[in-house]
């Protein structure tokens, strides 16, 4: 498997990874399929697993300290994310806390912002803050953003002092392009990773649905164009 740098960082992460997305929302299924996904993942050569607090309202990142107790730390590349409700200053240490605790970690490799805040407009210099505290301290070894356009970049870059941006994780696959237009070449002038999430645009890309075998819960007229 071939290994890349994430942005101007010393961690190093296969070039494929593996996103424990699938713990969230009303998933059924047992944990210990996914610890077996992580640890098959693990034996083709992937080292780097994508979680965040919100998956799951926690179960993603549990299931992963599981599969990091079984396997190793030292075999782990470990990135998580803060949820959008937690990025005012204190309530985003205390977050950072949390997920530490649910991976059962005292370091989180890559630590990245879920989303930028539409809603409650807090600014991102006090987020950055907060993440560069952790930085410092050690709790994380490098700082990441998720779904985050050019202007948040150069804002949130903007906001930090003692450490770098090292990555931008955002959809990205060969039907959803939008991010080739400014995200992909600011970043590769950067110095920025870019980590793609839905690459198989959640299986259509895969050959997975047809027009008679669409996902649940989307409705296709028949009847049109």
């Amino acid at each position: 498997m071939e290994v890349v740098r994430l942005g101007r960082s010393d961690i190093k992460v296969s070039k494929i990874g593996m996103g424990v997305w699938q713990a969230s929302g009303d998933w059924k299924g047992d944990d210990n399929e996914i610890t077996k996904a992580i640890e098959q993942s693990y034996e083709l050569g992937v080292n780097f697993f994508d979680t965040a607090e919100v998956y799951g309202d926690g179960r993603s990142e549990r299931i992963v300290g599981r599969a990091l107790r079984e396997i190793g730390r030292d075999n782990f590349v470990v990135a998580t994310k803060v949820y959008g409700d937690h990025l005012r200053y204190d309530e985003l240490l205390k977050a950072a806390m949390a997920s530490l605790a649910r991976l059962g970690l005292r370091e989180i490799d890559l630590y990245q912002v879920h989303w930028p805040d539409p809603w409650k407009q807090i600014p991102l210099k006090h987020t950055m803050r907060a993440l560069e505290k952790l930085y410092q301290e050690g709790r994380v070894r490098a700082i990441g953003v998720s779904n985050f356009a050019v202007r948040d970049l150069e804002e949130a870059r903007s906001s930090l002092s003692k450490a770098e941006i090292v990555s931008d994780q955002v959809r990205y696959n060969i039907v959803q392009r939008e991010v080739e237009e400014e995200v992909i070449p600011y970043a590769k002038r950067e110095g920025i990773t870019i980590l793609a999430y839905s690459p198989l645009a959640q299986g259509v890309l895969t050959g997975k649905y047809t027009v008679r075998k669409i996902p649940k819960g989307l409705k296709i007229d028949m009847d049109s164009g």
